[in-house]
C-alpha cells in the first residue's frame, strides 16, 4: 500500500538515525529507507555526522539490528524501519514550502534563491521540494542542495530550461565535475562520469553551490516476484524503452534475449541511458516465479562495482568519450585527490 513517506524524505528514530526514504511502498509496515547520518553521541540536536554506506551498515548491524530486514520480495537484506519506530518525519515538500517563507541565511539562502529562479521561468514552486543536508540542518559550506521535483512535466521542464541555463545559474565548471565524481565513486572514469551526467540536464551552479535536481515520481509497480538473486552479471543490449529513466526505480526495457529489463533505486543511474543508446550494463541479475528477468544495478550510494555505460548512441549528435578524451581526464586525476 501507498504510505505517505516519500522517497527524498527523511525519517528520524529515537536513538538519531536519520534514514532517507527509497520507495513509496511500505514492506510489512516498514518504510524502505536508507541510514545516511546519526546524531552525534545521540543527542537530540542537529550535530549530524554523514555516514557512507558501509559503515551506516556496519552500524545497524553491530548496534541496531531492528532496523535490517530481510525483504522476501528483494531476495535480500535491506535497511528498513518500523512505523511504530519513527520518531519524526522531515517531508522534503513542506521542508521547501517552509524555507521559502523564511530568511535563513547560508545554504538556505541559496535554495530559495533557486526556487526563486525557477518561478520567473515558469517553474511553479509548488511542485517542488527540497531534501539532503538542508532537510536534516547538516549543511556545510561545500554542501550541495538538493531539489526534488513532485510532477514529470515540470521536471521535464526544469531539464529543458537547464540545457542553457540562464544567468546567475551557470554550468559545472571542471573543477566542479571532478567534485562530483569524488563524491559518487562510480565504476566509471571522470570523463565517462562527466558525458554521461551531462546530458542529464539535471545540474547547475549558483553561488558556488551545486544543485540537483531530481524526479520523485514512481515508475509502474510490478507487483509480481519474488525476485531472486542469481549473483553477478555484465551484458549489452540496446535501449527499447526509457519512459522511467528518471523515476523511482528508474527503469529500462532492453533488447535481450533472456532479460527484459535494468532498473535502478539508486540516484547514481536515474537517467543514464536513452532510447536507443547500447548500453554495457554490470548488476545483479534476478528472476521471478513466472521466469521474467532484470538485472538491478547500484546496491549503494556508492556503486564502485555497478554501471550503465552508454556504449553508442542512435545518432551522430552525441558520442560517449573515446580513448583519447579519457586519457586526457585521466592525465589530471590529481583533481580528485
Amino acid at each position: 500500500m501507498s504510505s505517505r513517506y516519500l522517497p527524498r524524505d527523511y525519517i528520524v528514530t529515537d536513538e538519531g538515525l536519520a534514514f532517507a526514504v527509497v520507495e513509496f511502498q511500505l514492506e510489512s509496515d516498514r518504510v524502505v529507507a536508507y541510514l545516511r547520518y546519526r546524531r552525534h553521541d545521540g543527542r537530540h540536536d542537529d550535530c549530524w555526522q554523514k555516514l557512507p554506506s558501509e559503515k551506516a551498515a556496519a552500524l545497524l548491524e553491530s548496534d541496531h539490528p531492528e532496523y535490517l530486514f530481510f525483504s522476501e520480495q528483494r531476495d535480500t537484506l535491506i535497511h528498513a524501519v518500523p512505523r511504530d519506530r519513527i520518531a519524526e518525519h522531515r517531508s522534503a515538500r513542506s521542508a521547501l514550502a517552509s524555507l521559502c517563507n523564511s530568511t535563513d541565511p547560508g545554504k538556505a539562502d541559496v535554495a530559495r534563491c533557486a526556487a526563486q529562479l525557477l518561478l520567473e521561468h515558469g517553474i511553479p514552486t509548488a511542485q517542488l521540494g527540497i531534501s539532503g543536508s538542508l532537510l536534516l540542518g547538516a549543511e556545510r559550506d561545500d554542501s550541495d542542495i538538493d531539489l526534488v521535483c513532485y510532477d514529470e512535466t515540470t521536471f521535464q521542464q526544469i531539464r529543458q530550461l537547464l540545457r542553457d541555463p540562464p544567468p546567475p545559474l551557470e554550468p559545472l565548471s571542471t573543477d566542479e565535475w571532478a567534485s562530483s565524481f569524488r563524491r559518487r565513486q562510480p565504476a566509471l572514469s571522470l570523463a565517462e562520469y562527466r558525458w554521461h551526467e551531462g546530458r542529464k540536464h539535471n545540474k547547475v551552479m549558483l553561488r558556488d553551490t551545486k544543485i540537483d535536481i531530481s524526479l520523485v515520481a514512481a515508475s509502474p509497480h510490478d507487483a509480481a516476484g519474488p525476485w531472486v538473486k542469481q549473483g553477478p552479471i555484465d551484458i549489452e543490449a540496446v535501449v527499447t524503452g526509457d519512459r522511467y529513466a528518471f523515476h523511482t526505480p528508474a527503469r529500462w526495457s532492453i533488447d535481450h534475449p533472456q532479460i527484459d529489463e535494468v532498473l535502478s533505486f539508486s540516484a547514481t543511474f536515474t537517467g543514464q541511458a536513452r532510447l536507443g543508446d547500447r548500453i554495457s550494463v554490470r548488476g545483479a541479475l534476478e528472476i521471478d516465479p513466472r521466469g521474467h528477468q532484470h538485472i538491478v544495478v547500484g546496491q549503494s550510494r556508492e556503486a564502485e562495482d555497478a554501471y550503465i555505460r552508454v556504449i553508442s548512441t542512435p545518432d551522430d549528435t552525441s558520442h560517449p568519450p573515446d580513448a583519447e578524451s579519457d586519457s586526457h581526464w585521466e592525465t589530471n586525476r590529481h583533481m580528485l585527490s
